[in-house]
């Protein structure tokens, strides 16, 4: 395990981490080569990224924040004035005040709640060798050895329907590459939820087992294509460049009418069909 070390230094290296291998799954080899090898592409760092990082330094304590009075411009001599006064602080607007207060409140709360504060290890490094790629690494938001638990804060728009950001973000294989990269064969994982609107409740949701073994299968699938790609040297645009489309699997009145429909075939005349 690694301590200190920067998200710059964590980024310029070649080692594979849980972000990249999704990179190549979902953009293709060449697209993986151009940004991480060739470093030829550099994805632009989105507002969403920016305020998930904030939002984790507030969370954790890195940065303290200062909340824009209701009613004030910053470009104003006033807003300027407040801009200077708390240079060196993260200056949150009116629509975003509740989340970096009430929000960040409530995450802590509930971090401690669980003891994942005890003895905590913040954004640790974890590397290891792996067949065919110049390694692999994985960078936590925290490491809580005493619970061998490595949690993870994510915010949500709904936390009934957090679930769904699991698979598309694949944050099971997130998880795995936790897991394999540590060397450390019993961790646990908890995503430390909260919904991004008031009253800005938080949940922790842990990842079963299963859901782990499912991540670490996926990893190794993703991982060994890549080492195909670094032997041979192939890094095509896109992996399957034809493909044949069949009809979806559902009835016929389905797939005229479309899902919108469903709930009453009758109103049609493809009913009959």
């Amino acid at each position: 395990m690694i301590v200190g070390e920067s998200i710059e230094d964590y980024n310029a290296r070649e080692d594979v981490s849980s972000s990249k291998l999704r990179t190549l799954l979902a953009q293709g080899p060449l697209a993986y080569r151009e940004m991480y090898i060739d470093r030829s592409f550099v994805p632009k760092r989105t507002a969403a990224m920016k305020k998930g990082n904030d939002f984790e330094d507030a969370v954790c304590g890195r940065i303290e924040v200062a909340v824009v009075p209701e009613g004030m411009k910053l470009s104003t001599k006033a807003g300027i004035a407040f801009k200077k006064e708390n240079e060196g602080k993260l200056v949150v607007g009116a629509a975003d005040a509740g989340l970096f207060t009430k929000g960040v409140g409530n995450v802590r709360r509930k971090m401690e709640e669980y003891g994942f504060l005890t003895d905590v290890v913040e954004q640790p490094t974890f590397r290891a060798e792996y067949a065919g790629l110049p390694g692999i690494q994985a960078r936590p938001d925290w490491w809580t050895p005493g619970l061998n638990c490595a949690p993870d804060l994510k915010t949500t728009d709904r936390l009934d329907r957090f679930h769904y950001s699991v698979e598309d973000f694949m944050y099971h294989v997130q998880c795995a590459f936790v897991r394999q990269a540590s060397g450390i064969e019993n961790t646990r994982h908890a995503f430390v939820v909260v919904e991004k609107k008031y009253p800005f409740p938080c949940r922790v949701v842990w990842l079963h087992e299963d859901y782990v073994r499912d991540g670490m299968e996926l990893m190794k699938r993703g991982l060994d294509k890549l080492a195909s790609h670094y032997q041979n040297d192939t890094w095509p645009l896109i992996e399957q460049d034809s493909i044949t489309l069949f009809p979806p699997e559902r009835t016929r009145q389905h797939l005229h009418l479309g899902r919108g429909n469903e709930d009453d075939l009758s109103r049609s005349s493809f009913a009959d069909i």
